[in-house]
């Protein structure tokens, strides 16, 4: 009997991750390299409230994620959404 399950919901990291598994298999790299390279250096979040015009106070949570910075300070773009997560 074969059971179908269905696939994962394709997610820009998903996508980034088998890019990144294709390159180290095409480059034979070793596991311990590809599991540097996937694992990011460092994660940082931060918790910003705001009081807004109307007097109501929100809460935004931000992300920054560095995934190597070995030749010098991390490049790295902002990404704005309401469902962002690390």
């Amino acid at each position: 009997m074969t059971v179908l399950t269905a696939a994962p919901e394709a997610t820009p990291l998903l996508d980034a991750r088998a890019q990144l598994a294709e390159a180290v298999g095409l480059l034979g790299y070793t596991d311990g390299l590809h599991q540097m390279l996937a694992t990011p250096r460092r994660e940082l979040t931060v918790a910003v409230p705001l009081r807004m015009d109307s007097g109501e106070s929100r809460l935004y949570i931000g992300h920054r994620v560095q995934h190597n910075f070995s030749r010098g300070p991390a490049k790295g773009g902002l990404r704005y959404a309401p469902n962002v997560n690390l």
